[in-house]
């Protein structure tokens, strides 16, 4: 993954509420996971019943918009971070 187009992706992202037309595709920097994270290569996602109220504004208590949705996906895992252990 050395060249720069696999250091770019593209999401799909709301900068404001409204219907499934204010979903906007941008193109962003790749994340790095952090410690405990994975970095998954999306090959389809979707919006799920509960996001579809986020999108709408009708559950404010997450903050303003932008958001990025699309929670239930399939793909592979692209990278791993180092596992930290949770301390009680």
């Amino acid at each position: 993954m050395g060249n720069e187009a696999n250091r770019r992706m593209r999401m799909a992202t709301q900068f404001t509420y409204g219907n499934p037309d204010v979903l906007t595709v941008v193109e962003t920097d790749r994340p790095s996971p952090q410690a405990g994270e994975v970095l998954i290569q999306v090959a389809a996602a979707s919006v799920n019943h509960g996001e579809t109220k986020i999108r709408a504004g009708l559950i404010p208590q997450i903050g303003p918009p932008p958001f990025t949705l699309g929670s239930d996906l399939a793909g592979i895992v692209a990278a791993t971070a180092p596992w930290m252990p949770v301390r009680n």
